[in-house]
């Protein structure tokens, strides 16, 4: 804001604006009258620098305050993913006024009448600068480095409340500064949060020693504990000559704190800082704090080990050993051990309608799994079986050969992930392997499908190879199975990093594994024959070398992990309203000011049992990071609960809103919580919002935008302490605030922080609800990956699935459907997404579109009138569903009753067609069968039906059938 005290032909004006752009003269700057709101166009730069503008402009509305807007900006791109750039410099004075007020002679520049900058403003406290982010000026840091000659860095302790923001500037804040002292206050129970920032002379490397301080101490930059629950310590920090370090620092306190002062002391780089925190309260502080969100206590949360065990999760049984037999047994499945210690056979005991258990196994493979290195191994006894708990067994086995020496070690957990490190090792000098083969032959009966490698989900190929293309391809598993009988294998090795998905793959893909890439020469093959199917994993020719082994990793997930449930898909009936402005209610739709999830009174009316908050709305406005309208969130539930609503909410890791307080603690953790950027897409680089590039000095990936919320989300880089903060936060968000579960909009962790938000969720509800949205990956900018394959580690725990956004419901075929689109196969259902799906079809698969996007309530209503949730669920799948067509392209999924069969018909047929039912009424338990088509409205209408009647099944289309025991009396 400038203030111009007397009118004048043209003023001038210095701007102190100590800018971190590196150009200033190449960016425009705006100036508007505010008595007219008009812009000012004879204006003048005579000097620009970073800290300070000189400017001569025209007053056009007299004396009074004028506005100058030194930093615009012009979005571009898309409105979820806009990149933006500042507005070029456009002189528009015009020659008549630079001539009449003389500004081209630099000697009468000291005449003209000076206007004087009167205050810094920013759109909000979030997007302005002050105070750290001015930076000191070139001169001011000479100064600065001259009082400290001779050192190699100097120390700034810094308040919680003033996050570093600055890399290769120093806040001018800092100057007048005493470095190496920090005083606090602090409060018995909090996670007391502070920082030092670490100016660099010189590059320098530092290390960090807590021990003096007056409570244990956590450097945040230097230990820890990661998200797979193991600890680091003791790492060194490097910092580039001229950069800032910021360190931030926890300290838990007691909570029998003693009132009064307490002293202590870090070492950063030998260097001393002197901290003195003074307790000042006797109440104990909730939580850590966290209440409190721009105290950063959340960072305490950063290194917990919340859930952190090996303790069952439902309704996995616990994992039951046969030492006779040396076989393990899990929920619906079996592995059995060879000698070698690797699978000798995996059975499955899951129906061929995944609804129940049988006494007869399915075996899953042909003969045992093998693992060759092209030279003979000798064993070095058998394997021993040990439990780590209820929910896990290990084993390990070591063999030597001619040369080197093979350490394997296993486990198997309770929900079918069996998972084998190989460490291959030389002994004396460098080998060189013809090859490392990994052989799994799978029975004829468990490979008539297969999805992963490229190929999307269908009928197993005759022939399959494959080499790795991780730059490209998030592809490094594929799936083979029958619905209730089957593998999926995954190749890795210790340096396994999860990559990024979506349309950020290519940013961070997947690390292809040294020993299964080999440089190229690996590469996976299939091969279909009339006895089994072998999946053959090779390295082609090897070299092993002294220096170190080469971990050859293999995972196998068994499936199905458990068994579908038919009546939790029928009364568990989801409402997620899209974050568009409509509220729905039983009596339609009516505009609303702001988006919203729906009132509980309106979505409990209108049919629903279950209310998912996505992002965007008032209850929750921002991405990923609920505890920011934690109270909205909590009155809401509250209020859900009261009319018998259970409520989710929108919580992934994909991205985090720039909005959270700890944006530039996660920052300084330097790509550890952040993706590094930049974003590469389908469309090139992609450097983001304006606010990411001014405020986050590092590149780092941006995420989605939401156009109506005021918000800049990053992209997170997968694996990092921020999911063991995630963790920490569903189990508070489940207790403050009630939640009864979360929505994943696809998923950016491992499978570990999937059972740990399970475990959480399980010790508040009874019945938690998890359930994962995908939108199809199988593009280029996603890396040709299918979602069921993609993420069928974190199926086990996941108890509804809404993939297939950007898929074509009428062109998908009924295989590809169950395998990539239905969940059946690995023992969940799902919902259609894209268009609202296809009702007929859906419907075979249990499936519906969800509410409000579509409007399944006259199919709520018949299943209500029928009794459907009582009812046997048999899929067309099955191995002996009681109706079928006669047609492979026209299927029936039948519901058995008591007394009554609802059968669903969908056609893939090329055209209209007709069918006759062939139905087994000894298996429906019905002796004189009447049928009808019931009326379902916008589904099809009611028509009494003959028995061997033939039923018209349109194009794309289906029926619905009720077959019932005929009443006495009745034609």
């Amino acid at each position: 804001m400038v203030l111009v005290d007397t009118p004048a032909q043209a003023v001038r004006v210095i701007l102190p604006w100590r800018r971190q752009d590196e150009r200033p003269e190449r960016v425009d700057l705006i100036v508007i009258a505010r008595a007219t709101g008009e812009r000012v166009r004879n204006v003048v730069r005579l000097c620009d620098e970073q800290y300070c503008g000189d400017i001569i402009f025209e007053p056009t509305a007299g004396a009074g305050e004028y506005y100058f807007y030194y930093l615009p900006y012009a979005l571009i791109g898309g409105r979820n993913y806009p990149d933006a750039f500042y507005l070029p410099w456009r002189p528009l004075e015009s020659p008549e006024w630079r001539f009449a007020s003389g500004v081209d002679d630099p000697a009468s520049w000291d005449s003209f009448p000076r206007a004087t900058a009167t205050t810094y403003q920013a759109i909000s406290k979030h997007d302005t600068f002050a105070p750290m982010g001015f930076p000191a000026t070139d001169r001011e840091l000479k100064e600065l480095h001259l009082k400290h000659q001779g050192k190699r860095f100097v120390l700034f302790p810094e308040s919680r409340f003033r996050p570093i923001e600055m890399v290769r500037h120093i806040p001018a804040l800092w100057l007048n500064r005493t470095p190496s002292r920090l005083s606090g206050v602090i409060r018995r129970g909090e996670f007391f949060c502070f920082q030092v920032g670490v100016h660099a002379l010189t590059d320098v490397a530092v290390e960090v020693d807590t021990a003096g301080m007056p409570f244990p101490t956590r450097s945040l930059m230097t230990e820890g504990v990661r998200a797979d629950g193991s600890s680091f310590q003791g790492k060194t920090i490097l910092v580039r000559e001229g950069e800032v370090a910021a360190l931030w620092f926890v300290t838990p306190i007691p909570l029998n704190c003693s009132l009064g002062v307490h002293e202590g002391s870090l070492l950063i780089g030998g260097e001393t800082v002197q901290v003195t925190l003074t307790s000042t309260e006797n109440a104990i502080v909730a939580d850590g704090g966290v209440r409190e969100l721009d105290s950063m206590a959340r960072l305490g949360w950063l290194d917990s080990s919340i859930a952190h065990d090996c303790s069952l999760i439902a309704p996995y049984e616990a994992v039951r050993f046969d030492s006779d037999k040396r076989a393990m047994s899990i929920l619906g499945r079996r592995v059995d051990i060879g000698d070698d210690g690797f699978p000798a056979q995996i059975s499955s005991h899951f129906s061929s309608d995944i609804t129940t258990l049988t006494d007869h196994p399915k075996s899953i493979l042909s003969r045992p799994i093998s693992f060759n290195i092209g030279r003979e191994v000798v064993a070095h006894g058998e394997p021993h079986v040990e439990a780590k708990g209820p929910a896990e067994v290990f084993w390990r086995q070591e063999f030597s050969a001619d040369g080197c020496i093979l350490q394997v070690e296993a486990t198997l957990e309770a929900d079918g992930h069996l998972a084998y490190n190989c460490e291959l090792s030389a002994i004396q000098s460098t080998l060189s392997l013809p090859d490392v083969r990994l052989t799994i032959p799978i029975h004829p009966d468990a490979s008539r499908f297969l999805m992963g490698l490229g190929v999307q989900g269908g009928t197993c190929p005759d022939t399959l190879d494959w080499s790795w293309d991780v730059a490209n391809k998030n592809q490094d598993s594929v799936w083979i199975g029958d619905v209730n009988a089957g593998l999926q294998i995954s190749l890795r090795d210790e340096d396994y990093q999860r990559p990024l998905n979506s349309n950020w793959y290519r940013s961070q893909p997947l690390r292809a594994p040294k020993s299964w890439s080999n440089g190229g020469r690996g590469g996976v093959r299939v091969v279909k024959g009339r006895t089994e199917t072998t999946v053959e994993a090779y390295s082609g020719p090897i070299e092993l070398s002294v220096d170190g082994p080469l971990r050859f990793d293999f995972r196998l997930l068994i499936t199905p992990f458990k068994m579908i449930s038919p009546q939790r898909q029928i009364t568990e009936r989801y409402f997620h309203a899209p974050n568009r402005v409509e509220e729905i209610s039983g009596y339609g739709t009516r505009p609303v000011p702001i988006n919203h999830p729906g009132s509980p009174e309106s979505v409990r009316e209108y049919g629903a049992t279950v209310v998912n908050v996505h992002h965007a709305t008032a209850v929750m406005p921002y991405i990923n990071d609920p505890m920011l309208s934690a109270k909205a969130l909590a009155d809401y539930v509250r209020s859900a609960h009261d009319v018998g609503l259970r409520v989710k909410i929108y919580n992934t890791v994909r991205e985090l809103p720039s909005e959270s307080p700890e944006v530039h603690a996660l920052r300084a953790l330097d790509g550890e919580v952040y993706a590094r950027g930049p974003a590469v897409g389908p469309r090139g680089i992609n450097v983001g919002h304006i606010w990411l590039q001014e405020h986050l000095p590092t590149s780092v990936v941006p995420g989605y935008v939401s156009s109506n919320v005021e918000d800049r989300p990053i992209v997170t880089s997968g694996a990092s302490r921020w999911l063991n903060l995630y963790v920490e936060m569903i189990d508070w968000l489940a207790r403050e605030c009630q939640i009864d579960g979360v929505y994943l909009d696809e998923v950016g962790f491992d499978r570990n922080t999937m059972k740990r938000v399970r475990k959480v969720l399980s010790r508040h509800r009874e019945q938690p609800l998890i359930d994962l949205h995908s939108a199809s990956q199988f593009h280029e900018a996603d890396g040709f990956a299918s979602s069921a394959n993609l993420y069928m580690e974190h199926l086990p725990y996941v108890d509804r699935l809404w993939f297939s956004e950007y898929v074509d419901y009428d062109e998908i075929g009924p295989v590809q459907w169950l395998i990539e689109l239905s969940g059946v196969p690995f023992g969940v259902l799902g919902e259609m997404l894209e268009g609202g799906g296809n009702p007929w079809k859906g419907l075979v698969f249990g499936a519906t579109a969800r509410a409000p996007r579509v409007d399944p309530r006259p199919m709520w209503r018949f299943w209500d009138e029928i009794g459907l949730s009582e009812a046997e669920m048999i899929g067309w799948w099955s191995a002996t569903p009681p109706v079928t067509t006669g047609r492979s392209d026209v299927l029936a999924t039948s519901w058995v009753g008591d007394g009554y069969t609802v059968v669903a018909l969908a056609s893939w047929a090329p055209t209209d067609v007709e069918v006759k039912l062939d139905i087994d009424y000894s298996a429906l338990g019905l002796e004189n069968p009447h049928l009808e088509r019931p009326e379902i409205e916008g589904f099809q209408n009611f028509a009494e039906m003959c028995a061997n009647e033939k039923i018209n099944v349109p194009y794309n289309r289906g029926r619905v059938v009720v077959i019932r025991e005929k009443q006495e009396g009745a034609i």
